[in-house]
């Protein structure tokens, strides 16, 4: 039988092209940014949902907790839709706009679909749900295609991944924003005080796209930053327990390795835990919440950069 949250997320990619069936694209209000160029920004499906996400997750691992049939509950989450700006991430953390400025800051002009910009079907595919996903690639490369761009530029690993490497042959593109941004980023930065941090490796990123060293490289290039290693990273790095809707289903064991993850991470002495996926930033927050680890930060690559002093 196919989990109820699994058959939730499916039901709102295919009736609204978005997991929780609501306008994603906020987060990009009052940026300018036009529909069409050569270098396209794809935001995916992630960042914009942090806030609404941290609170989804509590509230599943503590009906967990305490006996209650957690599949149950899946009827009261149709619900979002009609709370979109609560669920989406506001004037708070904004990894897309850090990302979107970092590659203003280098001096290009970046295009975003907006409210255009198709799921790329991610879920459903690693979902289970080949057929679904395989109906979808027509218009998701033909939204894409219409903006005109020579290059796909994506925010999110899963996202990314299917775009490039699930969708066949593809008419542009597509670079990870940890590659695209070490490759265009020339900037000196630095930080107003040291900092001991760590990198953690998203799966996705890392396992099946590839890119290790250009987050590292980009985190090396600041002044100030003391680069630590986990015990295990790169291609082996230990899973923070998200992605692919687990912390969905199983939502206590998802919290059990992001607890063991914090902790290889912190043994490390680091003050800030990096990361890039917007699966790994909820983990990872969640764990060390668990943890009890005042004072140490959790923070996405793109949020880390745009704190850097040029």
């Amino acid at each position: 039988m196919v989990p109820k949250a699994l058959q939730f997320l499916r039901e709102n990619i295919l009736s609204s092209g978005d997991l929780f069936g609501i306008d994603r694209s906020r987060w990009a209000e009052g940026l300018g940014l036009e529909p069409e160029g050569e270098v396209l920004f794809f935001a995916g499906c992630g960042y914009q949902y942090l806030k609404g996400a941290s609170r989804f997750l509590s509230f599943a691992q503590r009906a967990e907790e305490r006996g209650i049939d957690w599949e149950a509950t899946w009827g009261l989450w149709g619900r979002l839709r009609a709370l979109g700006r609560l669920f989406t991430s506001g004037q708070g953390r904004n990894p897309l706009r850090d990302g979107m400025e970092l590659l203003r800051r280098a001096g290009l002009k970046i295009a975003y679909l907006g409210p255009e910009e198709p799921c790329c079907g991610a879920p459903l595919y690693f979902a289970g749900f080949r057929g679904d996903f395989s109906a979808r690639i027509p218009s998701v490369i033909e939204a894409l295609k219409g903006s005109g761009a020579k290059e796909v530029v994506g925010m999110v690993p899963s996202c990314t991944y299917a775009l490039k490497e699930l969708m066949g042959e593809v008419p542009f593109q597509v670079v990870p924003f940890p590659a695209y941004l070490a490759r265009v980023d020339g900037g000196k930065r630095r930080l107003p005080q040291p900092k001991k941090v760590v990198y953690h490796d998203p799966c996705m990123l890392a396992r099946y796209l590839g890119v290790t060293e250009e987050p590292r490289e980009l985190l090396r290039s600041v002044e100030g930053v003391e680069l630590l290693e986990p015990e295990t990273s790169r291609e082996w790095a230990t899973c923070c327990g998200g992605g692919g809707g687990f912390e969905a289903v199983f939502p206590q064991v998802s919290a059990a390795l992001a607890r063991r993850r914090v902790e290889e991470l912190l043994r490390t002495g680091a003050e800030v835990i990096v990361t890039a996926c917007p699966g790994c930033l909820l983990q990872l927050s969640e764990g060390v919440k668990a943890v009890g680890a005042k004072g140490v930060e959790v923070l996405d690559l793109a949020e880390f950069l745009a704190r850097t002093e040029g």
